[in-house]
C-alpha cells in the first residue's frame, strides 16, 4: 500500500474574535480545505491545532495532512 498523505504545519493569522471561539480548531479547517482545493489535494485529518498569540496578534497553528486526489478516468 502506498502512502499518498502528506502532512504541513501551517499558521494562519485570526482576522477576528469569532475564529477563536471553539480554540481556532474550525477556522484551521477551513484555511486549510482552502489550500487543499488550490493544490488539488483533499483534507483527510487536521491535528495539534492551538491558537497562540504573537507578537502581538492571535494567530492559530496546527499540522493538516492532506491526501493527493488520484487521477480517475
Amino acid at each position: 500500500m502506498v502512502d499518498n498523505s502528506e502532512k504541513y504545519v501551517l499558521q494562519f493569522p485570526v482576522q477576528d474574535g469569532s475564529q477563536i471561539k471553539d480554540n481556532g480548531r474550525a477556522y484551521f479547517e477551513s484555511q486549510v480545505r482552502e489550500i487543499a482545493a488550490k493544490k488539488g489535494c483533499e483534507l483527510i485529518g487536521i491535528n495539534n491545532v492551538k491558537l497562540d498569540f504573537l507578537r502581538g496578534r492571535w494567530t492559530v497553528t496546527g499540522t493538516a495532512i492532506l491526501e493527493k486526489l488520484k487521477a480517475t478516468g
